[in-house]
């Protein structure tokens, strides 16, 4: 049951990964990139980081079950704004 959970946790960070709010990350990757093939496997890539990210957190939720403590949502909500404020910093500064 616990594999099967899991897979379907990579599934849906799998199609999170492609969806309307990621487009513009996978966008700004693969859109500087001449050959397509490399362009599609940094797309694939990304898609698939952003999945097994979301299985990792997900199988650690499902281990941890209720002794998550009740401000963890709020710490990391915060981490992933000052997570995508410093990609925001850096792709700015590559930019120059």
């Amino acid at each position: 049951m616990t594999a099967l959970l899991l897979l379907t946790t990579f599934g849906l960070g799998l199609r999170h990964g492609v969806d309307w709010d990621h487009l513009a990350a996978i966008t700004d990757i693969t859109g500087s990139e001449y050959e397509r093939r490399r362009s599609a496997m940094l797309a694939v890539l990304y898609a698939l980081g952003h999945g097994a990210a979301v299985m990792a957190l997900g199988a650690i939720a499902i281990v941890a079950g209720e002794h998550l403590p009740v401000w963890i949502d709020p710490v990391m909500e915060r981490l992933v704004g000052v997570t995508l404020i410093g990609l925001a910093v850096f792709l700015v500064r590559s930019l120059r």
